[in-house]
């Protein structure tokens, strides 16, 4: 897993720049029940946080990721709870990841 982790950053390093570069400042459309205080709020949220934005909506171009399955075997699995040692370990390898 900690390859997998690697292979992550190294992507990212790649791509974190072209996202950088295709996004700039939004103008915020905000429901006519925010009150004033929430108004500003959201705004001051958008302008420090502006890079993570964009004004078109929808699907990303910028990175893939394939999932290999089967050929002629359906996919199906149920949603499951992640045990405890398991998550200690997912939270290890995250930590990992944002350094």
């Amino acid at each position: 897993m900690v390859e997998h982790v690697e292979e992550v950053k190294e992507r990212m390093a790649t791509i974190w720049p072209m996202i950088a570069v295709k996004t700039e400042p939004v103008e915020v459309q905000m429901g006519e029940q925010l009150t004033p205080s929430q108004r500003q709020d959201l705004q001051d949220l958008v302008n420090r946080n502006w890079d993570v934005f964009s004004t078109e909506a929808g699907h990303t171009d910028l990175i893939q990721h394939p999932i290999v399955t089967e050929p002629g075997k359906r996919v199906k699995l149920r949603p499951y709870r992640i045990p405890e040692a398991r998550r200690e370990v997912i939270a290890a390898e995250q930590h990992l990841s944002r350094t």
